[in-house]
């Protein structure tokens, strides 16, 4: 399993699809990255220095992105905007992936259709019996990836790409200076960004 995670990761890499705001299991991934861009955000308001949709071009977000890219393409339009930051904790994240959109998000980001097949074929006819007193009933689970398996991180990891991916189409993006930014994920554990009460409820 340990081969196919590397596979999916370098697929992932090769193919330019990294999330660059999900560190969660992700070499060289540190939570103190998501603290910094919290921090940049907020000191982004305090500062009035968001920027108008129309006034700028959408760049990624990047790990280095506070190194580079100082230099000014548009004028900041200074206004004072807020800053909602909701924070989710999926509960029972690895019981919660429903098994039908995980192989969908996994054809839809191009993986090898022999691993998909092989993920496939993991979680195929996979049941569990239900007793109760004298009557027993065996019952498809359809939900959920394995615990404590080494593929497991790159799926859910994948899922959580899917749930960006929704974010980005719902809603706007917070903007401060030059990046933009809706969520930051630590593994299950992430922040959803907002410029208004109401916008983060859309999200």
């Amino acid at each position: 399993m340990t081969h196919i995670r590397e596979q999916i990761e370098r697929h992932l890499r090769i193919n330019n699809l990294v999330r660059e705001n999900q560190i969660g299991f992700t070499e060289g991934g540190r939570i103190e990255f998501n603290h910094f861009m919290l921090q940049f955000a907020v000191e982004g308001v305090l500062k009035g220095k968001i920027i108008r949709e129309e006034h700028m071009l959408r760049y990624p977000l990047t790990k280095y992105a506070w190194e580079n890219r100082r230099r000014r393409l548009y004028p900041l339009t200074k206004v004072n905007r807020g800053l909602v930051v909701v924070a989710l904790d999926y509960s029972k994240a690895y019981d919660s992936v429903n098994r039908k959109s995980l192989i969908e998000t996994l054809i839809k980001y191009k993986i090898d259709p022999k691993v998909i097949d092989l993920i496939y074929k993991i979680y195929r006819n996979d049941t569990t019996l239900i007793k109760f007193m004298e009557e027993e009933e065996e019952i498809e689970i359809t939900s959920g990836i394995r615990q404590g398996c080494t593929l497991s991180t790159e799926l859910f990891k994948l899922v959580t790409y899917e749930i960006m991916r929704e974010l980005d189409e719902k809603g706007e993006d917070f903007v401060v200076e030059d990046i933009r930014m809706n969520s930051l994920f630590f593994a299950d554990d992430s922040l959803i960004l907002a410029r208004t009460v109401e916008s983060a409820r859309k999200k």
